[in-house]
């Protein structure tokens, strides 16, 4: 009875763990807090794949969660929803659908620290977390070629967080920085501060499929000693449906201490650059949970122990 018992806890860890370590997908339904869902599917799939039918952005009010629809540069050169590669972007089971939103840059002039914003339907002053999926699909990765997603709070438009002239340096956001902007190798990034606090990961593959989760919070310290500001970010990466790993930045005060509004910012992008940006989720939890590698470990042992309670009972 004690072996049949044993046997059967260890097949239902088991079960458990064996989803687990072929990655955790979680719904981003399930968090407390979903706002701001979007996976572009703006237009009909028609013409080249990728990149066929560019349609603007500026407008457009799908997906959910939000108040308004997108405000967006109208230059489809620059900004577009177009055609995905075959099959779309996918990382595990997560397909981000036959259009995407697509980046680029003809002039050094295209750069735009407000591409595209759009506000939440719902502000948060809590954790709260970016997801999307991202490919540099053409062109090299040089220095400090740079794209991000970041959060304002939208009663908060001016200056360095206005939505026409603000460079928003000063607040959440995470995405592409070139080899670390010049010192390194990396080039995927999160932070709530410019250069005071950024995270980085990942020397990426041209033309590879990664999904980006940045996560802000709160942290009281010395210079935030009621918790107002987000000062703290947290970066994970999948490269298709495999954990790259998690990285958190140094703490830094953002501007920032309510989330109302989600915006793109681009720089330093050249000519033959074409980046892609998909699957957009605003949550307060992670809509992927990595694996601890020991729970993988101990998955990957229970097969054995199978074996072992079996042959034990056989004797």
């Amino acid at each position: 009875m004690v072996r049949k018992f044993l046997f059967l806890a260890a097949l239902s860890v088991a079960t458990t763990l064996s989803s687990s370590v072929s990655g955790v997908w979680t719904a981003t339904a399930s968090a407390a807090f979903v706002s701001g869902t979007d996976s572009f599917q703006y237009g009909a799939a028609t013409g080249p794949m990728p990149g066929g039918n560019p349609l603007s952005l500026n407008g457009q009010n799908g997906g959910t969660g939000f108040s308004n629809a997108w405000t967006a540069v109208t230059n489809t050169s620059v900004l577009a929803v177009v055609n995905a590669p075959p099959g779309g972007l996918t990382n595990g089971p997560l397909n981000g659908g036959s259009r995407l939103l697509q980046v680029t840059a003809p002039t050094s002039a295209s750069n735009n620290s407000n591409l595209a914003y759009r506000d939440l339907a719902t502000p948060t002053t809590g954790k709260v977390v970016i997801n999307f999926q991202f490919q540099f699909h053409g062109g090299v990765v040089n220095d400090n070629d740079f794209l991000s997603i970041w959060l304002e709070d939208k009663t908060q438009n001016t200056g360095d967080h206005s939505v026409t002239s603000g460079n928003h340096f000063l607040a959440p956001q995470a995405g592409l920085k070139g080899n670390q902007g010049g010192t390194g190798t990396l080039d995927l990034f999160a932070r709530t501060q410019q250069a005071a606090n950024e995270a980085y990961m990942t020397n990426l593959s041209v033309g590879s499929t990664y999904y980006i989760q940045a996560e802000f919070d709160k942290v009281i310290t010395a210079f935030n000693p009621t918790g107002t500001f987000y000062n703290r970010a947290k970066l994970t990466v999948y490269s298709g449906a495999t954990l790259l790993g998690t990285t958190t930045s140094t703490l830094a005060n953002s501007d920032v201490s309510s989330v109302s509004r989600v915006g793109l910012r681009s720089s330093g992008l050249s000519s033959n650059d074409v980046l892609y940006v998909d699957s957009l989720a605003i949550t307060d939890k992670l809509a992927i949970v990595p694996v601890p590698p020991a729970l993988a470990l101990v998955a990957s042992c229970l097969p054995c122990a199978f074996v072992f309670l079996r042959r034990r009972k056989k004797a």
